[in-house]
């Protein structure tokens, strides 16, 4: 049985430490220069970091929303129970701070991506990668073809660029950012819109309706913020796995003394 690598061996037991939960470890990266190497684990973790912004973020925007929701049912039972619409204004601003890491995030994966490019590739890392993403993987992928998201396999061709190796991951986490940057504009200006409702304690009633683009975009974005996170954790997961499988290629400055 081969041994864990000391990169990975330390972000499991960061991840012990901190509790977290949906990503195990950032992205693994093998390079012939062992200073490029661990200059990719470097900036792989600043992608780690954003990416655990950007989750938090979202989750304080979202609870601020239910809130306000809650408030306006509770409100339509007993009119003593006052309105909260200043949590729906807390939601906006969550929503539109967000959009901010979003930018981080998409900033932190370019630094990463210039690591990369310097990379001199380590041949059998890569190609165990590319078999490791094409082995029966149906890697989450967004799209704007009519789907809110789909597996990369049920795709048509041309609409989806191949995951085949380190820079190709690499370049799916910012072309997918892009399509979640955009619908979560279209989430932040129906939010804005329906704020008045929110005023008048019509919030829910027009939402269930469907008479506001904010009942339709936030499940939207919710998908796809979910196939956003599933694509980085099946894909990192994957360059974990090939370091394992091949090692010690690429890593037999470790055993140096």
């Amino acid at each position: 049985m081969k041994l864990l690598p000391s990169f990975a061996a330390l972000s499991f037991a960061a991840t012990l430490a901190t509790g977290a939960h949906a990503h195990n470890v950032w992205c693994h990266g093998t390079c012939g220069n062992p200073k490029h190497t661990v200059e990719f684990y470097e900036r792989a973790g600043d992608v780690y970091m954003a990416l655990s912004k950007l989750k938090q973020s979202w989750q304080d925007a979202n609870s601020h929303l239910e809130q306000g929701v809650i408030a306006e049912l509770a409100h339509k039972l007993d009119a003593s129970n006052p309105l909260r619409p200043y949590e729906f204004k807390y939601a906006l601003q969550g929503y539109t701070h967000m959009r901010a890491v979003l930018s981080e995030f998409d900033e932190a994966v370019q630094r990463l991506q210039s690591v990369d490019a310097k990379c001199e590739k380590v041949q059998k890392y890569e190609e165990a990668l590319r078999r490791m993403l094409a082995d029966g993987r149906a890697i989450p992928r967004l799209s704007q073809a009519g789907v809110r998201y789909a597996d990369a396999a049920g795709l048509p061709k041309d609409s989806i660029s191949k995951i085949d190796g380190t820079s190709a991951i690499l370049a799916a986490w910012r072309s997918d950012l892009k399509i979640l940057v955009k619908t979560l504009d279209e989430v932040i200006s129906g939010l804005r819109d329906a704020i008045p409702l929110a005023e008048k304690g019509e919030f829910a009633q027009v939402m269930l309706s469907g008479r506001n683009a904010f009942g339709d975009k936030m499940p939207q974005f919710t998908d796809m913020f979910s196939a956003f996170d599933r694509l980085y954790v099946m894909t990192v997961m994957a360059t974990i796995q090939t370091t394992m499988e091949v090692y010690p290629t690429g890593y037999e400055w470790l055993t140096r003394k």
